[in-house]
């Protein structure tokens, strides 16, 4: 079993792995919003260093997925440190976050190390260090402001401080917000594309939650809901509440306007859940340890087989289509398009369009993706947690509804990756 993919699965990975071969300030201005410098230097040092590799650039988020996890791990008791390593690594979402070419890794090493400098004791100094390394946090990505509530937190319920000290520490820990942004000013790289409202909150509180059992398993949203009820019986509200705000910023991560695969611009949320099971006694641990191994497994086995990007190039190229006008899903543009670089991909802005060259065009072939868009949708080797209840159908399948579909070529063990032409 291979620990580090060889594949660029993740979304922008394809973009990440090109843009590692030119200097960091051309790729920095070549990349598309938004930028993640942090992330995209230490892509550029990885090649460097290590050479042309989809590998090199996992190792940078295992690095910093083990970095963060020890710092975690720092802050519980000595003989409960264990429990921090094991949720950490054997989770769904965290598992394909360290061993895949993505942001998130790095971008929460960064902010995890600064709440832990804080954790234990609160001074200046600690937090001139915190600040810098949350400053540096949301320069890699802007969506980790969302979890500043954190260490205001830490420091505002520290009864030992002065209310003058809590103030100016607050008021130290927010100038992260002005570093961060500031330095993505002086590059050139700011843009207001986030795409956050409150108009999105239903969606986001639903994707939430669905994301949540999918990258957490079942196990630990048992396991919040006990802590809550325990907490409820006991009267323990200042718990309650803490538990409420990191479940509302958990929700408010997922509101950009791309929330990642599985949800894992809410990847943070993997730290508070190591901190409720290692407040549990060891046999409990142990058996939801145990009980969330198949989940692991699912992940571990599915990026063992053939990428479903590469497989569906072959598939294309088995077939009838090979040599005609393909079309694809928005999801699957990242890894097709330097393939197919004349296809045309159907995502939100012009998924119309498309439908009006598919009606007019001949000679055409197009992916159930692209069909089912923005359904039953893979990123990597899993669907979507949020694929669509059955019967829903995609903008596209909804648009050439009068058009004849005939089955070109498929995949019985992946479906999702079926091809139909348009008869005519």
């Amino acid at each position: 079993m291979n620990l580090l993919t060889n594949y660029p699965f993740f979304f922008d990975g394809p973009e990440y792995v090109a843009l590692s071969r030119i200097p960091i300030l051309e790729a920095l201005h070549m990349a598309h919003p938004l930028a993640h410098p942090v992330s995209m230097g230490l892509g550029r040092l990885a090649y460097l260093l290590l050479g042309e590799s989809v590998a090199a650039l996992s190792l940078v988020s295992l690095l910093f997925w083990v970095g963060g996890t020890m710092m975690v791990a720092s802050c519980v008791e000595r003989g409960k440190r264990w429990i921090v390593y094991g949720i950490c690594f054997l989770l769904p979402l965290p598992w394909m976050v360290m061993t895949n070419v993505g942001v998130d890794s790095v971008s929460t090493a960064l902010f995890i190390s600064g709440v832990a400098i804080l954790w234990r004791e609160r001074s200046w100094s600690r937090v001139g260090r915190a600040t810098a390394l949350f400053g540096l946090s949301i320069l890699n990505y802007m969506g980790m402001m969302a979890w500043l509530a954190i260490p205001v937190a830490i420091i505002w319920f520290d009864q030992k401080l002065s209310r003058r000290s809590r103030a100016g520490m607050v008021g130290g820990v927010m100038m992260s917000v002005i570093m961060g942004i500031g330095a993505l000013l002086a590059m050139g790289l700011w843009t207001n594309r986030v795409g956050v409202g409150l108009s999105s909150m239903p969606v986001a509180i639903y994707h939430a939650g669905v994301a949540f059992m999918a990258n957490y398993t079942w196990v630990s949203a048992l396991l919040v809901v006990g802590f809550g009820i325990s907490w409820a019986r006991e009267g323990a509200w200042k718990k309650l509440i803490i538990m409420g705000g990191i479940v509302c910023i958990y929700v408010i991560s997922l509101l950009p306007w791309h929330s990642g695969p599985y949800g894992r611009l809410g990847i943070f949320m993997v730290y508070p859940l190591a901190y409720l099971y290692a407040r549990l006694p060891r046999w409990i641990v142990i058996t939801l340890i145990i009980l969330t191994l198949p989940s692991w497994f699912r992940v571990v086995r599915a990026y063992q087989e053939t990428p479903l990007p590469i497989r569906q190039q072959e598939m294309v190229e088995e077939s009838w289509c090979r040599d005609k006008q393909l079309v694809f899903s928005e999801i699957q543009r990242p890894q097709l398009s330097i393939i197919y670089s004349s296809a045309w991909y159907a995502g939100p802005s012009n998924w119309e369009e498309v439908a009006g060259k598919i009606k007019e065009g001949e000679n055409i072939c197009i992916s159930q993706q692209a069909l089912d868009y923005p359904y039953f949708q893979f990123e990597g080797q899993l669907p979507y947690p949020l694929s669509g209840k059955e019967g829903s159908k995609g903008f596209l399948l909804t648009a050439l509804q009068s058009e004849k579909l005939e089955l070109e070529k498929t995949d019985l063990k992946h479906p999702g990756l079926t091809i139909y032409r348009i008869s005519r």
